[in-house]
């Protein structure tokens, strides 16, 4: 029997499958090849343009003739090095009424460990990679009351973000989706809702839905051998995607049968590699949001000093961040700050919107100056850019003496 190197008819056989076969099949799916370009085999370069606004014209003049556009292509390495072999004896093909066969044996493997574990890999990288972009998710065990507030939550910061309304998946555990049903049942019976719930349930009815079994929906994973939970994994209960957001690049450099041989003591041996990686496009991270179980806010300490300012007046304080500092702080971050009396105003729970909340007022440590009494609580809070808190603390106020 010749030995052939089948990767091309291999891979092609399997990107036909991958909407039948995995959860996050329309992710892998879709079509992306003006999204990316191969440059080798495991880098693949993202174009992206950027243009200028237009300006005002004139009748009587002769406008400057510039460029107005700039291109470049960014390169993205491909992180996910796959390979599998096997051994098997011809007699243990015979033995079994041909049971054990080469194709059953890859079946197998591509059904219970490979698309599960392509399944995780996604979902886990696409979580990790849009935390880096220094967005924070929602955090919040779900219940049928406040299943829709968050998908209302979260399907308003897309439409914000100018992300388009066609198209947008919700993926979802089989828990998350009985909540959702019922929830859905309940409202449009109920009549009386908030507009929350309203745009929701408007929502509900334009968004693809996927259900995905829990375990394939986790932060985390190890993937030494298949993908098994992560020691830090969080359950991931919601995730809205775009699908235009992200790309799926993967590459088959080889998948071969060798016959039996005396180097191989008489067995067929197969082996198989891939480099293969998921990607958010540049720019495109609005296209995703997350709900996860359990995130909690991390602890933000600060010191308050009087100001020194020569124009300072009574109240006015200095902040001085020591918590979060450095690369604990996501790109983008917004300070806010409450002040109360007797007892400190409480920390919004993780990923809450603290622009929401009229007690918080925002602003920048490194150079403004904040009012109140020493002595009273103050409490400072760190959000992205969208205001979703993820760090806070508070601590007694020094601030200018009267005088």
């Amino acid at each position: 029997m010749p030995t052939i190197n089948y990767a091309k008819q291999y891979a092609q056989a399997l990107s036909q499958a991958y909407p039948n076969v995995l959860h996050f099949g329309a992710l892998f799916a879709r079509k992306q090849e003006g999204d990316y370009r191969w440059s080798n085999n495991n880098t693949v370069e993202v174009p992206s343009v950027s243009v200028t606004g237009r300006f005002d014209g004139s009748r009587d003049t002769i406008n400057a003739k510039q460029r107005r556009h700039s291109n470049k292509y960014t390169p993205l390495t491909l992180r996910n090095h796959r390979v599998w072999d096997d051994l098997i004896h011809p007699r243990d093909i015979s033995e079994t009424n041909q049971v054990l066969s080469i194709q059953n044996i890859t079946k197998t493997m591509n059904e219970t460990e490979k698309f599960p574990e392509k399944d995780k890999y996604l979902i886990s990288t696409l979580y990790s990679d849009w935390c880096a972009t220094g967005r924070v998710g929602f955090s919040a065990t779900l219940t049928k009351d406040t299943v829709l507030i968050y998908f209302d939550r979260m399907m308003e910061m897309q439409t914000e973000r100018n992300v388009p309304a066609a198209g947008r998946i919700l993926y979802i555990t089989t828990e998350v989706d009985t909540l959702l049903k019922n929830a859905v049942a309940f409202y449009r019976v109920a009549g009386d809702m908030s507009a929350s719930i309203q745009r929701a349930l408007s929502y509900v009815d334009k968004v693809q839905i996927e259900v995905v079994p829990s375990d394939h929906m986790l932060t985390s994973y190890d993937f030494t051998i298949g993908a098994v939970k992560g020691a830090t994994a969080k359950q991931i209960s919601m995730f809205l995607v775009h699908p235009s957001a992200v790309i799926t690049p993967e590459a088959y450099d080889f998948a071969q049968l060798d016959p039996p041989s005396a180097g191989t003591d008489g067995k067929y041996v197969y082996f198989e590699e891939s480099f293969e990686d998921c990607f958010i496009l540049p720019n495109k991270q609005y296209g995703l949001d997350f709900v996860v179980n359990d995130l909690s806010v991390s602890t933000a300490t600060f010191t308050t000093a009087a100001s020194s300012e020569t124009d300072a007046v009574a109240g006015d304080a200095k902040v001085t961040m020591t918590a979060p500092v450095g690369t604990n702080v996501l790109s983008g971050s917004r300070y806010f700050y409450a002040t109360q009396a007797s007892t400190a105003v409480a920390v919004p729970g993780y990923g809450e919107y603290v622009t929401k909340l009229s007690a918080y007022k925002e602003f920048i440590p490194t150079t403004d100056i904040i009012n109140g009494t020493t002595g009273n609580k103050i409490t400072i809070v760190v959000s992205d850019i969208e205001g979703r808190v993820y760090a806070g603390g508070s601590a007694d106020l020094t601030s200018k003496a009267a005088g």
